[in-house]
């Protein structure tokens, strides 16, 4: 099934959800990306950081209380990682 908006899309299969989005979020490395919904993501950020993962952006918190991180992959398509609070 695709889903989507003039800004996103959403591929769902099975239980896989994939996000593919056009943004302005000037903390990102590009203008399109795909979104990577993840639990532990200071975890995954130090494991990355301490690989010296090139091209790895900062992690930081949205306005919506979220934390997201972007790579750029050898291929030049950005990857975005986020993380919504606990409730």
């Amino acid at each position: 099934m695709v889903e989507g908006t003039d800004k996103s899309f959403w591929l769902t299969y099975s239980n896989l959800k994939l996000k593919v989005i056009s943004t302005d979020d000037s903390d990102l490395i590009s203008n399109m990306g795909v979104v990577f919904n993840v639990k532990n993501i200071h975890d995954l950020y130090q494991r990355l950081f301490s690989r010296s993962v090139p091209k790895l952006g900062r992690l930081c918190h949205t306005p919506f209380g979220e934390l997201h991180f972007s790579l750029k992959d050898p291929d030049g398509n950005s990857l975005y990682f986020r993380e919504y609070p606990r409730l």
